[in-house]
């Protein structure tokens, strides 16, 4: 878990188990790394595909057959992906949620799992 699912976790505890943060919704795909972005890499930035690598205009585009976007070009939805410990009234989880810096952290929305015991927001 990293540090901000840690901290969401605190906010939430005995509510809900934050699962992960993480990115969904591809469009129009997962930009795709190849041969080229390596080489790219290792002749501009001693080896590192970090923020400066891809912000390169000399980057190489998606690797993906027929694909000729740039990664600035490749987006996704953030998403907190949440399950419920136990039912919950509307308002506990409204209250809950409404708690999190979920704009500061640049989260799109919530995603909630099914559990075994088919917890709901009632």
């Amino acid at each position: 878990m990293n540090e901000l699912e840690q901290q969401f976790q605190e906010k939430l505890e005995g509510l809900f188990v934050v699962k992960s943060i993480t990115n969904v919704n591809h469009k129009p795909h997962q930009f795709m790394l190849g041969t080229n972005h390596v080489g790219f890499c290792a002749a501009n930035y001693g080896g590192m595909l970090g923020d400066a690598c891809i912000e390169d205009k000399g980057f190489p585009t998606c690797s993906m057959p027929g694909c000729s976007l740039r990664y600035s070009d490749h987006t996704s939805d953030r998403v907190l992906i949440l399950s419920l410990v136990r039912n919950l009234t509307n308002e506990e989880a409204q209250k809950a949620l409404q708690s999190l810096p979920l704009k500061e952290n640049k989260i799109d929305g919530v995603c909630f799992v099914e559990t075994p015991e088919k917890f709901r927001v009632l």
